[in-house]
């Protein structure tokens, strides 16, 4: 058993709240009417407000105060923090109340940093209970058996306690809505001498976004797809975890860390950054060939963030992020790696599905910016984008047949090739030479260049015979591409790529080119 001079110090701190406001705009109408004036109509926007209280009676006669912003309110260091030992339960009754005038949902989370004593406690959340309530309760284990318990193992980081709570009753004019509930910890019987003089500090957060429960004219879905203000790395966590479809993550300036590998982005989920958000990933070099830092799932989008990588693996499919979902969107994204993984691979992903990439800058020395592998099917299209890389685009997939590429207003540095896929079309691109000295395109598939520039000794090939390729307005090397010198100046006729071209129908400005 640890002797009284056992320290345990948990300490309460901030109350994380998220503001949504709602702007409405007023509009004025002419009614045919006698001269009757309606003044005054003043439309006020909402607001989300949320408190942590607590009876620090803890008898049932006190009052339930406002801790938040508080520090070392729940269990103290000169309290009910110290002389603890296996066995011992320590139980205070908090609560949550609405504070705004807009139904919300809410979690409430333990922020667990670990000073050696993490493992030998375990934790209950009681909803509704207050010291009434519990005042039969004799032991531990009658706690953990209550109807409406969550219980689980105090462990270091994060740990949602009590997800998805809500308070709604705002709506049918209810003021200041207030929930109950009981937070225990225990000691575990079996916790040994290895405990002496460890401590913990546990933080209490609860964050909430707003409830689709007020009506506006139509239903009460207006306000469906709540924005998450994430301001640190607890915030994010939780959003990510406790996230629908349809809501979206804005993310402050800031480093937000991504660890583990092949980590799911809820689908119908947005992450938007701002200049400065940086998403640092870990892979924990992987021996999986298929791993990949973040994985984003149908109707995702992806925007504003710079997204960093260590441990990524060094297999062929290993990547930073995985597209393996419909109708995802990657904006403003910006990926600059020497690593062998690649910054983005698309896989899986149907015939109506439609991936855009646009206004991001995808950079890799080794490996293939956008690698597409294993059924990556349906529409792509790229826009205002830089890719480099030894390949900056590349089709690896048999099962590829009813996929089109588009890309639009982009720079591609380095081999581009792909597959026998449905089509592929290039519009205002450059193509160019990356820094491991690849310039080349080599097409499965027939293929539309229009207003593309090549440079200097940049080539295109073919990877198969039988395939159209149509060049309109393109130049080489800054010289305007014609029937008459497209063989020469533009097309590797050499080898296996110029037998495949001879076999080809090569068109220039709506004209077909003779090959030699």
């Amino acid at each position: 058993m640890i002797g009284k001079d056992t320290k345990k110090s948990l300490a309460m701190s901030a109350l994380s709240m998220l503001l949504c406001v709602v702007m409405l705009a007023g509009l004025t109408f002419a009614w045919f009417t006698d001269s009757v004036t309606n003044k005054g109509n003043r439309i006020q926007a909402g607001n989300l407000k949320i408190d942590l209280l607590m009876d620090k009676d803890g008898t049932g006669n006190g009052e339930y105060v406002s801790i938040a912003d508080g520090k070392g309110d729940i269990f103290s260091a000169n309290g009910n923090g110290i002389k603890w030992e296996p066995g011992k339960t320590e139980i205070v009754y908090l609560a949550v109340k609405n504070k705004g005038n807009l139904a919300l949902n809410y979690n409430i989370l333990l922020n667990v940093k670990d000073g050696g004593l993490a493992n030998a406690l375990e934790y209950a959340v009681l909803d509704g209970k207050m010291p009434n309530d519990l005042a039969g309760t004799n032991s531990w284990t009658e706690l953990k058996a209550m109807a409406g318990g969550q219980t689980g193992d105090v462990k270091p980081g994060e740990v949602t306690a009590a997800p998805n709570g809500t308070l709604d009753e705002i709506i049918n004019g209810t003021k200041n809505e207030t929930q109950y509930f009981a937070l225990a910890v225990h000691m575990k019987e079996s916790a040994g001498n290895e405990y002496a003089k460890k401590s913990i500090t546990i933080d209490v957060n609860v964050v909430a976004k707003q409830a689709m429960a007020e009506n506006d004219s139509f239903d009460n879905t207006y306000d469906k797809g709540a924005t998450f203000l994430v301001g640190s790395q607890s915030e994010f966590d939780s959003a990510i975890e406790n996230a629908e479809p349809g809501d979206k993550l804005e993310l402050s300036k800031g480093t937000f860390a991504i660890s583990g590998g092949n980590y799911a982005v809820p689908n119908g989920v947005s992450i938007i950054g701002q200049e400065g958000t940086e998403i640092a990933l870990d892979n924990g070099d992987p021996t999986d060939s298929s791993t990949a830092g973040m994985v984003l799932g149908d109707n995702v989008t992806l925007a504003n963030v710079k997204v960093t990588g260590k441990n990524m693996g060094s297999k062929d499919y290993n990547a930073f992020i995985k597209i393996q979902g419909n109708n995802v969107v990657l904006e403003n994204v910006t990926i600059d790696t020497y690593a062998s993984a690649s910054p983005v691979i698309i896989s899986n992903t149907d015939a109506e599905n439609v991936i855009t990439i646009k206004n991001s800058d995808l950079d890799t020395f080794y490996g293939r910016a956008v690698y597409l592998i294993d059924g990556a099917n349906g529409t792509v299209n790229i826009e205002n984008t830089k890719l480099s890389g030894v390949y900056p685009i590349s089709v690896n997939s048999a099962s590829s047949q009813n996929l089109t590429l588009n890309v639009k207003d982009s720079t591609l540095n380095g081999w581009t090739s792909y597959g026998n896929i449905k089509a592929a079309n290039f519009t205002n691109t450059v193509f160019g030479k990356c820094l491991r000295g690849y310039e080349f395109i080599r097409p499965y598939a027939n293929t539309t260049f229009t207003n593309c520039t090549f440079e200097k000794t940049f080539k295109v090939g073919a990877g198969a015979i039988g395939k159209t390729y149509n060049f309109n307005n393109c130049t080489s090397n800054g010289v305007d591409i014609t029937t008459d010198n497209i063989q020469t100046q533009l097309l590797d006729m050499s080898g296996v790529d110029g037998d495949n071209l001879r076999k080809c129908s090569i068109y220039v400005n709506g004209a077909q080119a003779t090959l030699s």
